[in-house]
């Protein structure tokens, strides 16, 4: 089992702070990012998040323009260096934006690929439980204790898994495959019976 993470007070701290420089308008724009952040299982509130968005934004628009500057200035004169150095700061803010604009769905889209690859090996490991006679709130008790076979990770249920993942009809799919195979087994029907 795995430690809880310790948090860094301090570091969140910084984040809070930093979110209440954020514009309110831009408050309202990224509201659709609480949603991904709870999908995605990210253990930090929405305001801390967006805190370290602008505080990621502006390190690295700060740290692009230093570091550029120091590199353009040697061949360069003063007055182009500058401005080469003020687009690499933009450029830097712009990618450390979204790179954490992004990291939400792409965590989200990982897990969606992931439930989805190990979907048929789950129904059969369901399909084998169901056919033995047990019922369903011990298979899914079982499913959460082997959860790491199965790609779900950190012993967590199917079901909250599925919730935070966004898969709106993930129990009917594994119903479908669950039924299925118990009448394959039962029955001995072949999968080229249906589509």
């Amino acid at each position: 089992m795995r430690r809880p993470l310790k948090t860094n007070r301090r570091l969140l701290a910084l984040f809070l702070r930093a979110s209440k420089l954020v514009p309110q308008y831009f408050v309202v724009e990224f509201k659709s990012m609480q949603d991904n952040l709870s999908k995605a299982a990210v253990k930090i509130t929405f305001d801390a998040y967006l805190g370290l968005m602008a505080f990621s934004t502006l390190l690295a628009a700060a740290l692009g323009f230093v570091i550029s500057l120091l590199i353009f200035s040697i061949r360069l004169p003063f007055v182009p260096a500058v401005i080469f150095s003020f687009i690499a700061a933009m450029i830097a803010g712009i990618s450390a934006f979204g790179a954490c604009y992004v990291y939400p769905v792409l965590t989200i889209s990982s897990k969606v690929r992931k439930i989805d690859a190990n979907l048929p090996l789950t129904a059969n490991f369901m399909a084998v439980l169901a056919s033995s006679g047990m019922p369903p709130e011990r298979i899914f008790r079982s499913l959460a204790h082997v959860g790491d076979e199965f790609g779900v990770g950190d012993g967590v249920g199917f079901k909250r898994c599925s919730k935070k993942s966004g898969h709106a009809i993930f129990f009917k799919k594994i119903w479908c495959h669950v039924r299925w195979h118990c009448n394959y087994f039962t029955y001995g029907w072949r999968l080229s019976f249906f589509p």
